[in-house]
This record gives structure tokens, C-alpha cells and sequence, in this order.
């Protein structure tokens, strides 16, 4: 009876080695079988689209072609030495500094900071003014730091010079005081410095206050002091610093925050935005110099 036992044990036991032995070249045949799909090649590269390369040229030549143009206008402003060496000092008037180059600059740079919006009432457009939170004894216009500075439209700019006091400080060494010279408010212009509705003669300037809103003796120091030796002033330096800005206008900033700031959708293609036909651009051109007077 044993030895019946032992050799069902051991049948069973044969049994099942073989069936172990004969599934494992299955399950290694099933392995290697197993294909590569075509369509995902192992060593594919994973590119994930953002701007299809029509968009990414055309986005390219916009933010170019608006480089070009604010480079051909600005530079084209007289700098403060071109003043000097042709106008008096004492003719000097407040608006022919805001008319140079220099100011013309600074004025781009806080108009790219706020991308082009007022800080008041959220309004956009490139005709916006720069106001002047305070004005520096003996500095010019743009030789102050960019927090003094604020991109407003017209409106919102008449309202900040009506509801406040702008001081004019004196540098003592690093700290700011307040200086001596009295400042008033034009009862023509209420400080503004130009009269829209005579934009038509001598580009709106107001004739009543001749666009002094800031006494114009402020600023004789520093003139005089770059009449008396040019070289002191490296008006090389200011021009290679514009050029420099312009250049760091990166594609995506200017889409974003400067050019749907600044154009409707039908203004947007090449051909409408640069065409000389395009009705809006002449207006802006017609409306500059009554726009390009921010005090």
C-alpha cells in the first residue's frame, strides 16, 4: 500500500515539473514579441506648440517694425547740447525740454513700464502723458528716478495737478528737501502747460503761462553748467542707452502688453498697421504734438 502511495507522488510530482518546464518558453516568446509602435518612435523628441512659426514670424516683424518707427521718431527730437548751442538760455522754455530728445526718451521708457495705461483710470493708447510726482531743483525733466514719474491720459493728469501739490526738492546728498522755489497752478491751463482746444497755433502751448508750469529758473543751473563744458554731458551715452531699451523689448511683452494695448484686431496685420493709408495712424500723427507735451 505504501509503494502505491509513493509512486502516485511521485507521478504527480513529474507531472507538474513538466508542466512548469513546458509554460516557460511561452511566457519568454510573449515577452519578445511584443513590437515598438510606429507612430512613437522610442528616441522622438517631445515638442509641445505654443506659436506656430507663421505667428512667431509675424509676431516678430510687428514688434520690429514698431521698433523701427519709435526709433525714427524719437531720435529724431534735438538733444539738450543741439538746444543749448542755438537757444539763449534765458529763452529757454519749459516745453522746449520736454521737445528734446532726452525727454522724449524717458517718456517712452515710463509709457513701456505702465504698458501704455494710465495709472488712474486704466485708459490706453501711446498719446498718454507722463506726469511729474515732483520735480528736482537743478535737475532736468528726466534726470529723476522712474517712481516720480507716471503715465496718465489727459484728463486724469488736469485732476492730479488740480487735487495736488507738485514739490519741487533740492538733493542734499542723498536725501530729498524741499526747496525754496514757489510753484503755482496756471489759472489758463490749471498746470497742464497747453490748451487742447488751440492745439491748432504754436501746438496748444498756453499762452498764459507760455508752458511754465514749473519756474523755469530750476533748471538754469544745470544748463548753464552744460553750456559751459559739453563734454561734461555724454549725450553719446543717452542714445546708446535708447537704443539699448528698444533692442530689450522681448516679442512676447511687446504682444502683450503693448500691442493689443495699443491696436484694435483690424489694425493688427502687417499691411493695415504699417500702411501709410491707415487713417488711424495719420490721426495720431496730426495729434502728436498736442499729445506729446505731458508736463
Amino acid at each position: 500500500m505504501f509503494e502505491i502511495e509513493f509512486i502516485v507522488i511521485f507521478l504527480v510530482v513529474i507531472f507538474f515539473l513538466y508542466q512548469s518546464n513546458k509554460s516557460k518558453p511561452i511566457k519568454v516568446k510573449i515577452v519578445t514579441q511584443v513590437p515598438v509602435p510606429k507612430e512613437q518612435p522610442i528616441n522622438a523628441p517631445i515638442t509641445i506648440p505654443t506659436v506656430s512659426k507663421k505667428n512667431e514670424k509675424r509676431n516678430n516683424l510687428l514688434k520690429d517694425k514698431w521698433v523701427e518707427k519709435i526709433l525714427n521718431e524719437i531720435i529724431n527730437f534735438s538733444n539738450v547740447p543741439n538746444l543749448l548751442k542755438n537757444t539763449p538760455i534765458n529763452n529757454i522754455r519749459y516745453y522746449n525740454l520736454l521737445n528734446c530728445f532726452e525727454w522724449q526718451f524717458k517718456r517712452f521708457k515710463i509709457l513701456v513700464r505702465d504698458n501704455f495705461t494710465c495709472q488712474d483710470c486704466q485708459e490706453k493708447g501711446d498719446r498718454l502723458h507722463v506726469h511729474h510726482k515732483y520735480y528736482l531743483s537743478n535737475f532736468l525733466p528726466w534726470e529723476i528716478d522712474d517712481s516720480a514719474l507716471v503715465s496718465l491720459c489727459k484728463n486724469c493728469h488736469s485732476q492730479r495737478h488740480l487735487r495736488e501739490t507738485i514739490n519741487i526738492y533740492e538733493k542734499v546728498g542723498n536725501q530729498l528737501q524741499l526747496s525754496n522755489h514757489a510753484y503755482y497752478i496756471c489759472w489758463k491751463c490749471n498746470g497742464t502747460g497747453y490748451l487742447p482746444q488751440y492745439a491748432y497755433y504754436e501746438n496748444g502751448v498756453c499762452f498764459a503761462c507760455s508752458g511754465n508750469v514749473i519756474n523755469a529758473t530750476i533748471f538754469s543751473n544745470r544748463l548753464n553748467q552744460i553750456s559751459a563744458d559739453f563734454n561734461l554731458y555724454d549725450i553719446g551715452n543717452i542714445e546708446n542707452e535708447f537704443l539699448d531699451f528698444c533692442n530689450s523689448i522681448t516679442v512676447d511683452y511687446f504682444m502683450n502688453n503693448i500691442h493689443n494695448n495699443l491696436y484694435s484686431e483690424e489694425e493688427s496685420e502687417i499691411n493695415d498697421f504699417f500702411s501709410p493709408d491707415n487713417k488711424n495712424l495719420q490721426k495720431q500723427s496730426e495729434e502728436a504734438h498736442d499729445d506729446d507735451l505731458p508736463f
